[in-house]
């Protein structure tokens, strides 16, 4: 592991799905099924092949990224690895083998990644910046010195995003846009959204579209902005390193 250095970005990624409506309580379907992926031989920095099992069939597309670690610890042999698939591709109970982006981590056998099926990578993106907002109250308290402490009520978390429109972006034109935008019916829906960084650290959670931007200059090429604000409690991390493990 190449510790106290800088990381590059290259091959950051941003999965999208459009959540289900529960047509009874007209709410989002907030259950969201993870699948698991196991790699079933090892392979070596470097490589663009995985051969890939699962316990039933998946469907990943094409820029899919994929965080591998140890199914008991989560880690191996302390953080966590990144691969991003090149093809749409079906994965089941018969080990496939699947081209990938060259591996900047060996995969070792077994490793396992989790997955939501469904999701669709946002091509494009230059800027994805998480940002943690506390709304907090003040009240008397004379142990203090000045008199005052202040208490966290809640947090809110706001991921932006901006980049580069490509031509048939199809997480772009069927699910940014219309939400954020343009479709009376998609307008304000929940998304469940991931981010996923090359050294494997993820976050990821149900989220709403604001803000959505799409500048045109004629001396530029057409771009995106947006804010993802995610929504209650349901956010995850998945943190790249383990520490016990040195």
């Amino acid at each position: 592991m190449d510790w106290l250095n800088p990381q590059s970005l290259n091959g950051c990624c941003l999965e999208v799905k459009l959540l289900d409506i529960n047509p009874s309580t007209g709410e989002t379907v907030i259950d969201i099924p993870k699948l698991e992926v196991v790699s079933n031989a090892t392979s070596y920095i470097g490589h663009n092949y995985l051969t890939l099992s699962s316990f039933g069939d998946i469907e990943l597309k094409a820029g899919t990224c994929l965080s591998f670690g140890d199914p008991d610890f989560g880690y191996i042999p302390g953080h966590r690895k990144q691969v991003i698939l090149v093809n749409d591709t079906v994965v089941d109970d018969i080990p496939i083998e699947v081209e990938v982006y060259p591996l900047t981590h060996n995969i070792i056998e077994k490793d396992v990644a989790e997955v939501v099926e469904g999701v669709m990578p946002l091509n494009g993106v230059q800027v994805i910046d998480l940002l943690s907002q506390e709304v907090q109250v003040e009240a008397t308290n004379f142990t203090t010195k000045r008199g005052v402490t202040n208490t966290f009520i809640r947090q809110i978390k706001t991921c932006s995003v901006n980049g580069i429109a490509l031509t048939g972006d199809k997480a772009l034109e069927t699910i940014i846009k219309p939400v954020g935008m343009f479709s009376d019916l998609l307008y304000g829906r929940d998304i469940y959204a991931a981010v996923t960084m090359p050294d494997g650290e993820r976050f990821a959670g149900i989220a709403k579209i604001s803000g959505l931007s799409l500048p045109a200059n004629q001396n530029e090429v057409k771009r995106f902005s947006f804010n993802l604000l995610f929504q209650g409690d349901y956010f995850e991390w998945y943190p790249p390193f383990c520490f016990d493990s040195y």
